[in-house]
């Protein structure tokens, strides 16, 4: 059979682009390295014009085999050797090996280690033979090395960054080329890039945020005043030392010199897609300083959150969301960031590149300035709120002013150990501030209200509190132990539970059960959660968390348990989502939610156990995205439960679009019920819910009888001890 030369480097941007590939070039990909390095290179870093258009005016593009490749191939699978170590088998005619096997050179460079491989060329840990330094050796991948403008626009990375000496920039020594292949000698530095401490899944400490982001400005600053734009600022290309910590700014492959006339082809958008800047989606647009800013504003994100600010399945969702919408603002996802580096990197982050700071040099000074001295804007979502608070708190405070000239400074942190100091402490601390709790004792306490303002309460560091609700001996029973209105609540390692009686709080009302279901443990109204390391254990009917608009919680490492009632009740609106990991959910139904809008539901390593349904959905409008991966559902009855009634499972697809992956699926009879019957498209529906990439329907998930489980987890031991072992299943 003749061999299917390769493609052309437009072919292979043509078919990037649109996500698709016929079977023959998709079998050639499979057998020629070096087109898949070109693919990894222009896929990266190219998106052509029309696509753009096309893709910035329409719903974001959903992934495609070919896609799919691209991404494994960008996240290094198609080169990753043994053990994870990236592979340059494809340069092995320039490198010299010793008689023993056990030495390799590249010109007369000793290669110790094989550090990385991106788009461009292959980075060593090597030896200089002159002077016995250690240095970076990186050699420009030889299928690229063939194409001249490619080779041209890889020895600029040279040019621009000889023209930058400064200590958070890495230092080029030499660069030369050896048989035609072109190859770079620079500075090592021992440690790791920031994308390797980022692996850790944390997000890293708002100290560490603002001294590594100063840092960046600084190199960067120097950067610009040479004309050079670096257009790749990521984490991969920020180097931490080992050492003394110092930070380092590398790879300039991307970088565009004022002086040195673009090289890229027309049409076609350089940088890597999660940070390039939304000015330079617009065609013909170039970089320039702000648009490295962005990039900046999306790298600090990263590391407040432990995410990516606009992370898409593939290139082109990711560059729609950069286009087209805001992503949720960092205290949403991690609330122990204070309120000036969130706003910070909310300015680094705008849309409108005027609205970014003048220069790196004044975002530097940005990240370092003092929050006593300047509090930057609030978050939009509550700005109005906080401005009525300041007023009234600065009218309150020129009242009391004759009587009270000494003024204590406030508090940002607060420790407590018994009810009454949680109770005072709950009504003292500002907004921003942090309530935490050093004792193992149970502290019951009548409910709690927050409102207008951001808290946290956490259990101090070994700790493990529990907070109970204290019923009065007159009047009706609470309707909740914790209540927010209109903020941001976290809360971190806690155990709340309650006191009420189910059959009494029915007695109360008449026995209707619709009234028992307004309790709930915890109660946010308008208000963000960020739960982690937390049991919320209710015997009520109503729900052990109850989110009324639900905003965007996240809850971590959570067991969420109610027997009797709703695990969580989620009121949906418009783009709201919902994110649980590691988490552990137990109730008549685990997951209540009212739709009202587009929202995104994702369940990721979680353990799902109800009685009634996984998920009960009351379908107001829109449509729920439900993502559930490597997770563990059983339901006694349905998987899902719902009011709508459509005659198809096409109609029903409109309202729950179900993404399941790795999961491990168990109902009764019933995947998806209308009330007490079975709908004639219940077989569709079940094999469209369970795929390809979850186990079979009808397994048993756990080594005890439901109920059993159910009691067991209430008394507090762990799911995993409770389900079978994965080969079982």
């Amino acid at each position: 059979m003749t061999e299917t030369p390769c493609p052309s480097d437009d072919a292979l941007r043509r078919a990037a682009a649109s996500g698709e590939a016929d079977d023959r070039l998709q079998a050639h990909l499979d057998r020629c390295q070096d087109c898949r390095d070109r693919l990894n290179q222009l896929a990266g870093e190219s998106i052509s014009d029309a696509t753009l258009r096309d893709a910035l005016a329409a719903p974001p593009p959903t992934s495609s085999k070919l896609m799919d490749t691209i991404d494994r191939l960008s996240s290094g699978g198609a080169t990753a050797g043994v053990g994870g170590a990236p592979r340059y088998d494809d340069l092995k005619p320039w490198i010299e090996s010793s008689d023993d096997g056990e030495t390799e050179t590249l010109d007369g460079y000793g290669l110790l280690e094989c550090v990385g491989r991106g788009g461009m060329g292959v980075v060593f840990r090597a030896t200089d033979p002159l002077r016995g330094d250690t240095v970076a050796l990186k050699a420009m991948l030889p299928g690229l090395a063939r194409d001249e403008r490619a080779r041209e626009r890889f020895l600029r990375e040279a040019r621009a960054m000889a023209a930058v000496r400064h200590p958070n920039v890495v230092a080029l020594h030499a660069v030369s080329e050896v048989d035609g292949l072109p190859y770079l000698i620079m500075e090592h530095v021992k440690g790791a890039s920031l994308e390797d401490r980022l692996q850790r899944g944390a997000p890293m400490p708002a100290d560490e945020i603002a001294r590594i982001g100063a840092a960046v400005a600084s190199g960067m600053a120097a950067c610009h005043e040479k004309g050079v734009i670096h257009r790749d600022i990521k984490p991969s290309n920020v180097l931490l030392c080992a050492a003394d910590g110092a930070v380092k700014i590398t790879d300039f492959g991307l970088a565009a010199v004022a002086s040195t006339p673009t090289l890229t082809h027309h049409g076609y958008l350089s940088g890597t897609p999660d940070y390039v800047a939304p000015e330079r989606l617009t065609i013909g647009a170039e970089a320039d300083e702000r648009s490295d800013l962005f990039s900046l504003g999306c790298l600090l994100y990263t590391m407040a959150t432990g995410e990516a600010p606009f992370g898409g399945d593939t290139p082109l969702i990711t560059l729609h969301r950069i286009a087209s919408q805001e992503p949720p603002l960092v205290r949403v996802k991690n609330p122990s960031v204070p309120t000036h580096l969130e706003s910070a990197i909310a300015s680094l982050m705008a849309k409108q590149p005027q609205d970014r700071p003048a220069s790196a040099s004044a975002a530097q000074a940005l990240l370092l300035e003092d929050p006593s001295r300047a509090r930057l804007h609030p978050p939009k979502a509550y700005r109005w709120v906080v401005a009525v608070v300041v007023l009234s708190v600065a009218l309150l405070a020129t009242i009391f002013a004759v009587s009270r000239p000494d003024h204590e400074p406030p508090i940002a942190k607060i420790v407590v150990s018994t009810a009454a100091e949680l109770v005072h402490a709950v009504e003292m601390i500002p907004d921003g501030g942090l309530i935490e709790i050093d004792t193992d004792e149970v502290l019951s306490v009548e409910p709690l209200y927050i409102s207008f303002k951001s808290v946290t309460i956490a259990a101090a560091e070994g700790r493990a509190p529990t907070i109970r609700l204290r019923r009065s001996q007159t009047g009706p029973a609470p309707e909740y132990l914790l209540r927010a209105y209109y903020g941001a609540l976290s809360l971190m390692g806690l155990q709340l539970e309650d006191t009420w009686d189910p059959e009494e709080q029915l007695k109360q009302v008449g026995g209707h059960q619709a009234v028992a279901e307004q309790y709930s443990l915890l109660s946010l109204i308008d208000a963000d959660l960020y739960a982690v390391g937390c049991r919320f254990k209710t015997r009520t009917k109503g729900a052990s968390v109850k989110l009324d608009p639900g905003n965007e919680p996240v809850l971590r490492d959570c067991e969420l348990l109610a027997p009797s009632g709703i695990a969580i009740s989620w009121h949906a609106i418009e783009d709201d989502g919902i994110l649980l990991q590691n988490c552990v959910l137990a109730g008549n139904v685990a997951l209540f939610t009212v739709l009202e809008g587009n929202a995104e539901m994702v369940w990721e390593r979680s353990v799902v156990l109800a009685n009634t349904a996984a998920l009960e959905l009351d379908p107001v409008r829109g449509q729920l995205t439900a993502r559930v991966s490597d997770s563990t559902l059983q339901s006694a009855k349905a998987l899902v439960l719902t009011s709508l009634n459509p005659p198809s499972l096409s109609q029903f697809k409109r309202t729950v679009a179900w993404i399941g992956s790795g999961n491990q699926v168990r109902g009764k009879r019933v995947y998806f019920s209308n009330g007490d019957y079975s709908p004639s498209w219940a077989r569709e529906v079940t094999a469209w819910a369970i795929g390809d990439q979850n186990s079979t329907y009808g397994r048993e998930l756990f080594r005890h009888p439901h109920q059993e489980v159910v009691a067991r987890l209430i008394g507090g031991e762990s799911a995993d001890a409770l389900t079978l072992d994965r080969g079982a299943r």
